[in-house]
């Protein structure tokens, strides 16, 4: 059924509540809103939108939902003809608007104007957009995920070759000290406890063992001086 493009006209308006009921779709004949048989002025005959006044396709639209008419259950209508020159990106755009407002199509009665098949292959831009986007959204989704998922194995077998280095270190460490007779605790004996087991040495003794610090002797030097070769009878 063709409908005005918007529910009311002064007092009148159309039975929304029975046309839920009995119809499948309302067709919005949405255009010649000015035609030079009646008007002496010029002015946009299919505008989807007008700040000016409330005479536009949009308004229309608004005040079908509004009446509670389902969007499921409108279908547009834009203009394939015009008064003057048909700019395609104006029927691009009525199209995304039926999309976005969740109508059920669009529709035109002056088909056999569509000589180029532009007003068809604008729909079917629409279409391959969409189809478009979701291609790329289903090739680089599993992509990000897969980087994601080989980065996260990366870091832990790297974390876990570290701890295994860090671990061996640890048991070297104890089997060194340990293979020398040595314990940690030992080694961390208090210095200003008394120490039975050390051995001193006279100065005397040290001078006959260096060979009375001989340079023959001498091993080299550090932070406290030099450092010498003791031999022992």
């Amino acid at each position: 059924m063709g409908v005005r493009y918007s529910p009311s006209l002064q007092s009148v308006s159309y039975p929304i509540n029975s046309m839920k009921r009995n119809l499948d779709w309302a067709h919005v004949v949405a255009y010649d809103y000015h035609v030079p048989s009646s008007e002496n002025f010029t002015g946009n005959h299919a505008a989807l939108y007008n700040p000016s006044n409330n005479i536009s396709t949009d308004f229309g639209i608004r005040e079908w939902l509004s009446g509670g008419y389902p969007a499921s259950k409108l279908v547009l209508g834009p203009s394939d003809h015009s008064f003057k020159i048909m700019v395609m990106e104006q029927v691009r755009t009525k199209i995304s608007y039926a999309k976005e407002k969740g109508l059920l199509g669009y529709n035109v009665y002056q088909v056999i104007n569509d000589d180029n098949w532009a007003l068809s292959l604008a729909a079917q831009d629409e279409v391959r957009q969409g189809k478009r986007s979701w291609l790329w959204l289903k090739i680089v989704l599993p992509i990000a995920l897969i980087s994601i998922l080989l980065a996260s194995l990366m870091f832990y077998y790297r974390s876990r070759i570290f701890e295994r280095k860090a671990a061996g270190t640890r048991v070297l460490g104890d089997n060194s000290l340990s293979g020398r007779g040595t314990s940690l605790s030992a080694a961390a004996e208090n210095f200003d406890s008394d120490a039975p087991a050390l051995q001193v040495f006279s100065f005397e003794s040290i001078k006959a063992a260096t060979n009375n610090f001989s340079s023959e002797n001498q091993l080299g030097k550090g932070g406290f001086g030099p450092v010498y070769k003791v031999l022992y009878g």
